[in-house]
């Protein structure tokens, strides 16, 4: 049985697991190559906007980092034992960051019920966690922060596609589920990246909504316009509309995705600027930002990515 988004359609394999890495990089997509050594034992190299991001050997729920050419030579008893899979990012940043992070618990869910008191226990308790929720009828990962799973960061794989709720419609109830959660570990990239991104989408999402509020919507819908303009010829997966920042891109470091957000609020400060004046735009940076929790502005500000550098 194949590990990861078992129901989701996969690339033909005509040659060889190298022809495979050059379509990810020719396409600058992103997904995986899942090897299967044994009953027990996987290997998978993971891939972001075509660039390999890591290479991993899996047994027995427990994960290891192996070198890229580690993986290409192990060996399989068929080339039905390799499968690849193009991935939407959001999907490959949450098996980047379970593949990154410390299994906690595994558990078996019977029914609906346990399920359902199992996600208010991780809400009561204000859980930071990931969790992987494994079942015959689909497969997929959600992110929890203070016991909430975040929309933009759960992702799921069934017969009828990807969705980014719990299959919780009546012909997935009572199914069998099988959960393994993970630790997040804050020294990885794939954890930091991921809080980088809270950050920045909340600070951004705040900054817009303060805008509107002043401006309107004509003003706002015109700098949104110039933002969605700087971002194209870096082909970031980064959209600015409706006053809504949504980030779907894959980076493999901080240092890339602060670049990013880093150009798209000197693009809105630089045209707030001109709007309403440097003191207003000052000021409407400075009261979007105070609502970033802790751990967030913390890298945030690691970066530079502060109220003072977006004003003239």
């Amino acid at each position: 049985m194949w590990y990861f988004f078992r129901q989701a359609k996969e690339l033909q394999i005509n040659d060889s697991q190298l022809g495979v890495e050059a379509y990810f990089r020719d396409q600058l997509s992103s997904g995986l190559i899942e090897k299967r050594l044994d009953n027990a034992s996987r290997a998978v190299m993971i891939f972001a906007g075509g660039k390999p991001a890591g290479a991993y050997a899996l047994k027995d729920n427990s994960c290891k980092p192996i070198s890229f050419s580690d993986f290409t030579t192990l060996t399989t008893a068929s080339t039905s034992d390799i499968r690849a899979l193009k991935l939407p990012n959001r999907a490959m940043r949450l098996v980047w960051l379970s593949l990154e992070s410390q299994v906690q618990d595994v558990l078996t869910i019977q029914v609906e019920e346990t399920w359902r008191n199992q996600l208010k226990q991780w809400q009561d308790g204000k859980w930071n966690g990931l969790v992987e929720v494994n079942c015959e009828a689909y497969h997929g990962f959600a992110l929890f922060l203070d016991g909430v799973a975040q929309e933009t960061d759960t992702f799921f794989s069934s017969a009828q596609g990807f969705t980014s709720d719990f299959c919780t419609s009546n012909e997935y109830r009572n199914q069998v589920r099988k959960l393994i959660t993970f630790n997040l570990s804050p020294d990885t990239q794939a954890y930091q990246c991921a809080i980088l991104r809270r950050g920045a989408t909340r600070w951004s999402n705040s900054l817009l909504a303060r805008y509107r509020e002043l401006v309107g919507q004509k003003l706002l819908r015109s700098m949104e316009h110039q933002i969605n303009i700087i971002i194209r010829p870096w082909a970031w997966e980064i959209s600015v509309a409706d006053g809504t920042f949504v980030d779907s891109h894959f980076f493999l470091h901080t240092d890339y995705a602060a670049q990013a957000y880093r150009a798209i609020l000197m693009s809105m400060g630089t045209q707030m600027n001109f709007v309403i004046g440097s003191n207003l735009t000052l000021r409407l940076l400075t009261e979007s930002y105070a609502g970033i929790p802790a751990n967030e502005g913390a890298l945030l500000q690691s970066h530079r990515l502060i109220p003072a550098a977006f004003s003239e």
